[in-house]
């Protein structure tokens, strides 16, 4: 997935890509994860030093169990003119594509970022005769998304709702 699109407005070109993660992304993965987190976290009514470690320590632990139960996975960081915007984690197996971990900085939200990592991945899936699964929390507006895309709800009775995009 190096290059994802090259969009030109009447202002500006952007160029949106993706690069292989490396560990000089901690930082951005652990601020990506924080920014993802924040209206949540607020609402415990934290100071912001609570708030900080508490997040600090989701995101090792998530990352730690990524490491562990997906091992091999494409991380990717998502930029737009070379400025880190998001990640794609994927684990691909024979037959499936994984969507480990799908996210954007609030700011670059609803742009087509997203949109556009997802059709190279379910393209890539059909050229396969892959599936493309993933999941999203049951009120995260990401989901209309997925579902625009071609996922379906594989069970609605958990907090997380897992989902599949069949070729």
């Amino acid at each position: 997935m190096p290059t994802l699109a090259t969009r030109t407005t009447t202002r500006t070109a952007t160029r949106t890509a993706t690069r292989t993660a490396t560990p000089d992304d901690a930082p951005f993965l652990a601020a990506l994860h924080a920014a993802g987190r924040a209206r949540e976290v607020a609402a415990f009514g934290w100071d912001e030093r609570t708030a900080d470690a508490f997040l600090a320590q989701q995101h090792t632990a998530r990352e730690r169990a990524y490491a562990t139960s997906y091992p091999g996975a494409d991380d990717r960081v998502l930029t737009v003119d070379n400025t880190p915007v998001g990640r794609v984690l994927v684990h691909r197996t024979f037959g499936a594509l994984h969507v480990v971990d799908l996210a954007v900085l609030p700011a670059h939200q609803g742009r087509g970022l997203g949109t556009a990592v997802l059709r190279g991945l379910l393209d890539e899936a059909a050229a396969a005769g892959a599936t493309v699964r993933l999941s999203v929390r049951a009120d995260n507006r990401a989901r209309r998304l997925y579902e625009r895309l071609g996922f379906v709800a594989l069970d609605e009775t958990g907090v997380d709702v897992p989902m599949e995009a069949r070729p």
